[in-house]
């Protein structure tokens, strides 16, 4: 199809498998590789009750702008300087609506779709799966404007890498930043400059072969989001059932030898990542070659065992909203996990496990005062 017809929107209906699968063949990929985030946004789209799509053509995306401005718009082929951006929604929407939709259009989010036939997936707020929805920690409210209707949206951000100049570690970093930006912690900036602002020892911008954790965290430090790294081999001690009387038992390490990596059985990962995630702040995960965001986590009750925690995390290799069950034997094989990033707000001082146990004595306190009273 022609990028920029038909103008300015293609209304298309979500009934039924076949009209999921035209939407997707809008755009194909070269000798029709598959696309993980790609599919697996409509996938979380669709599982969020969408019945309707308006496909906005000619979008002007300020992420994808700057990133052709830097980059694309040198390159010897060039595409085209404009995305597309799909709206969902879960009522259904006629072409007599676009010039003003119905009241509560039930609006499940955006993915923008840059014009390439890999990596497609530009900057993407979808609401999370039911499944999901109580578990996502990270997350704010986007506000869009569809034909002078504003719509919003409550979702964690998401952005694949579009290999050549963004790679994981550029977009794992807007990723944190957007969320902070959406919750008024930090000024907006565009996906480029996390690609192409200088730094020691980044070296060569395009092509980049990626980052190291030092770099990733002087890139966040200059985006207002200095991180807490902790090198998995080297975990600080948590709150347990010694120092705060309330904190359940540790659960028992794995079977290991005596040299074995701690990310294949050292469960404080666990606990020093959800301690992030209960302040809404995403988690960088660095592993031998790749690094993807916690954003979120279940907690399962097993009576007379262990809780059981299911992780969740965008991987723009695989897509948003991904189950992490067994970190210690990682689905997508990122095992064992390397370090962890926490990109942190400017004026956050107080490490996460000493506030923890600050807060934990101060309720014990308070706690013992407040029975002796009564």
């Amino acid at each position: 199809m022609l990028w920029d017809r038909p103008d300015p929107a293609r209304l298309v209906q979500l009934q039924s498998d076949k009209d999921w699968s035209a939407l997707s063949n809008l755009y194909p990929t070269l000798r029709g590789d598959p696309q993980p985030p790609f599919e697996r946004s409509l996938l979380v789209a669709r599982g969020a009750g969408s019945i309707s799509a308006v496909v906005e053509t000619r979008y002007m995306d300020r992420d994808y702008r700057s990133d052709f401005s830097a980059h694309h718009s040198k390159a010897f082929i060039s595409p085209a300087a404009t995305t597309h951006r799909i709206h969902f929604f879960g009522r259904a929407i006629r072409t007599a609506h676009l010039g003003a939709l119905p009241r509560n259009p039930e609006y499940r989010g955006y993915m923008v779709i840059r014009p390439r036939e890999v990596a497609r997936v530009g900057r993407t707020m979808l609401m999370p799966p039911p499944t999901m929805q109580d578990f996502v920690r990270v997350k704010g409210r986007d506000r869009v404007d569809l034909f002078g209707t504003e719509l919003s949206v409550i979702a964690s951000p998401f952005m694949a890498q579009d290999r050549e100049l963004l790679r994981c570690a550029h977009v794992d970093s807007w990723m944190a930043h957007y969320s902070a930006y959406l919750n008024g912690v930090v000024g907006r900036l565009n996906s480029s400059w996390f690609a192409l602002i200088p730094g020691p020892g980044i070296g060569r911008p395009i092509p980049s072969t990626g980052l190291d954790i030092l770099q990733v965290s002087e890139l966040l430090r200059m985006a207002g989001l200095p991180p807490v790294i902790l090198d998995i081999e080297q975990l600080p001690r948590v709150a347990t059932s010694q120092t705060l009387h309330w904190v359940p038992q540790p659960s028992p390490p794995r079977k290991r030898s005596k040299k074995q990596h701690p990310g294949y059985w050292d469960y404080r990962i666990l606990r020093v990542c959800c301690r992030f995630l209960n302040s809404g702040l995403p988690v960088i995960v660095a592993t031998a070659g790749h690094v993807f965001v916690l954003i979120g986590y279940e907690r399962q009750l097993r009576p007379g065992q262990p809780d059981l925690i299911n992780l969740i995390r965008h991987d723009d290799e695989v897509g948003p909203y991904v189950e992490v069950g067994d970190i210690f034997n990682d689905p997508d094989g990122y095992t064992p996990w390397q370090a962890l990033i926490a990109p942190l707000p400017e004026h956050v001082w107080l490490s996460g496990d000493l506030a923890e146990y600050v807060a934990g004595r101060m309720m014990e306190v308070r706690s013992s005062a407040w029975s002796v009273r009564v």
